[in-house]
């Protein structure tokens, strides 16, 4: 397959709740069905796997970045080089082809909704899976260190638009200065478009994300990016949208969606995302 062609393979969603992900590895099922049920494997490619018991019933745990734990439960089905499913969150099945094998990924909805900037980084780990199969560490890393997620955030957010939120926009952006918190005058009128449309849909939950680009710690970028995503969840309670409709997180310096080389690059990053979940 042309690599330009491959790169834009993008995953379908099969419902509302379930989107699909479907690769094609030229490496015997063996191969791939070791870095599906190896912990130290699975760290490399999909998330930090803390543990993995290969059984149906077996309890598994991983990691999200800055070493909070993501989730953890037990396996629901597992049968060896065919099917491994975290819990219905992650249903991994694999299949033999006449040139290697066929791996395809339904991942369900979480609470927090389609975000386009999780499924762009879903396409980036199974591009890091082919270089990890194809024993390239070099590539791994090198993956691994950019921001090429951000190429398909675009392409995702289309997606979602398109199949979800009939059509609304995905996301409002707002930006923040220099290691500062405090909500910038031309945010106001975005956070008043959002306000409208949860008194509008009284039903309808808001994640609301803040991001860094500072020079900073780890620790200061996340205690930053939370304070960022606080400031706009202040404004909508304000506005009257009751707090249990209102879902924050902070990012630290992690998911730019522009190369940090600019001043302007980097205030384009200083961002808080807001994310009416349809």
């Amino acid at each position: 397959m042309n690599e330009a062609i491959r790169r834009l393979e993008l995953g379908e969603f099969v419902d509302r709740d379930t989107m699909r992900f479907v690769r094609e590895y030229p490496h015997p099922p063996e191969r791939v069905w070791a870095a599906l049920i190896d912990p130290g494997q699975l760290s490399e490619w999909l998330m930090t796997c803390t543990m993995l018991e290969p059984r149906v019933g077996g309890k598994y745990a991983f990691r999200a970045p800055g070493g909070s734990e993501m989730f953890g439960g037990r396996l629901s089905e597992f049968e060896a080089l065919r099917v491994i499913n975290f819990s219905g969150v992650w249903r991994f099945a694999l299949s033999a082809t006449e040139g290697g094998c066929r791996l395809s990924l339904e991942m369900k909805r979480s609470p927090e909704g389609w975000n386009p900037s999780g499924l762009a980084g879903n396409q980036m780990r199974f591009e890091i899976l082919r270089s990890l199969l194809d024993g390239d560490v070099a590539t791994v890393e090198r993956i691994k260190q950019s921001e090429g997620w951000s190429c398909f955030f675009a392409a995702y957010e289309f997606h979602i638009q398109r199949n979800i939120t009939g059509g609304a926009p995905v996301i409002y952006r707002i930006h923040f200065a220099e290691k500062n918190a405090a909500l910038a005058a031309d945010a106001k009128p975005i956070l008043e478009r959002v306000v409208k449309i949860l008194q509008d849909s009284p039903g309808l939950p808001c994640a609301i994300v803040g991001y860094c680009d500072e020079d900073c710690s780890e620790d200061e970028a996340m205690k930053l990016s939370q304070e960022r995503a606080s400031s706009a969840s202040r404004y909508l309670e304000q506005a009257g949208i009751a707090s249990e409709r209102i879902r924050t997180v902070g990012s630290g310096n992690y998911h730019r969606i522009v190369p940090p080389d600019t001043q302007a690059a980097r205030a384009y990053n200083r961002r808080v995302d807001l994310r009416p979940i349809y």
